[in-house]
């Protein structure tokens, strides 16, 4: 069955500070909750793994989606926040798509620390969270995600995803 992992999913300075690119109010209120989860997941000695959008300054991502310019590459709104700052051991993972594991090592890194299962916190709850949750799910990992650790850009568009991913792709919300 492996271990169970804490996946940290685009908690950046670009997607929680105030007049950041791509600022959701909302990620404001779930660090607590992720703090709590980070704790937990070092407490019992699983594995923590934070997952940042890396993009580049021309990503086709921001006119194909029409997303602002954000996460990019070296800049210091691509940086995790300091309240949920990633301590040695900790795992990084860049991605420049929406699912955690699309072109990443993700897969490759599950494998080798031996887990079985996620705990998904972080954003957005419609883009991220759900693409990384559904690719999870059909990779055969066990999948929780965390509701009051993970946000969105709106109510709708939240509990929307959280109705989603536990009615249509079973994942378990806790």
């Amino acid at each position: 069955m492996g271990k169970e992992a804490l996946l940290v999913l685009d908690m950046l300075n670009d997607f929680v500070r105030e007049g950041a690119p791509l600022e959701v109010p909302a990620n404001r209120e779930i660090i607590p909750a992720i703090r709590r989860e980070i704790k937990r997941a070092r407490r019992r000695g699983n594995p923590v793994i934070y997952v940042c959008d890396n993009h580049r300054p021309d990503d086709k991502e921001f006119s194909k989606y029409n997303w602002p310019p954000h996460g990019i590459r070296g800049s210091q709104g691509q940086q995790v926040i300091g309240e949920l700052k990633p301590e040695e051991g900790d795992t990084i993972i860049k991605k420049t798509y929406y699912s955690a594991f699309y072109k990443t090592k993700l897969q490759g890194v599950l494998k080798k620390l031996n887990v079985g299962s996620l705990r998904l916190t972080g954003c957005l709850t419609h883009v991220c969270v759900l693409f990384t949750a559904y690719e999870a799910a059909l990779r055969d990992y066990g999948v929780t995600v965390v509701k009051d650790g993970v946000a969105d850009l709106t109510g709708d568009y939240h509990e929307s995803a959280l109705r989603i991913m536990e009615n249509t792709v079973n994942i378990r919300l806790e």
